[in-house]
């Protein structure tokens, strides 16, 4: 039996959404970072994210992953380290992400108020 590894994140991407298409099977990943903020005060900080989604679910959310979107989501969190040239350790973390959720914005709430005056707006879909 496996140990559970889910984790749930809220916070802003930090870049826009970029597709790669990997493996003989030609499937694409889409990858982005978000950053998350904890704490108050002197004990705010801010942790960093790589994301990324793999398949058909990772195309339909990559239009939506720009710079500065807030965004909550779920999946496994794995650790790389590596050393680099210079004899340097680095790590950083990386979310496989399973579950997304585009939450409001200023946008949002424009396409609210179009709404309430009778126009179509986009809506925030879970994936």
């Amino acid at each position: 039996m496996s140990d559970l590894n889910t984790c749930t994140f809220i916070g802003r991407c930090t870049r826009d959404a970029e597709m790669q298409v990997v493996g003989q099977k030609g499937t694409s990943l889409v990858k982005w970072a978000i950053a998350n903020n904890t704490g108050f005060g002197q004990y705010e900080k801010t942790n960093f994210f790589n994301c990324q989604m793999w398949g058909k679910q990772g195309e339909s959310v990559m239009q939506f992953l720009k710079k500065g979107k807030q965004i909550a989501v779920t999946g496994t969190l794995e650790n790389q380290k590596w050393t680099s040239n210079d004899g340097a350790s680095h790590d950083s973390w990386t979310l496989t992400v399973t579950s997304l959720t585009l939450l409001s914005d200023a946008k949002s709430i424009q396409n609210e108020i179009a709404t309430a005056a009778g126009n179509a707006p986009e809506a925030s879909p879970v994936f």
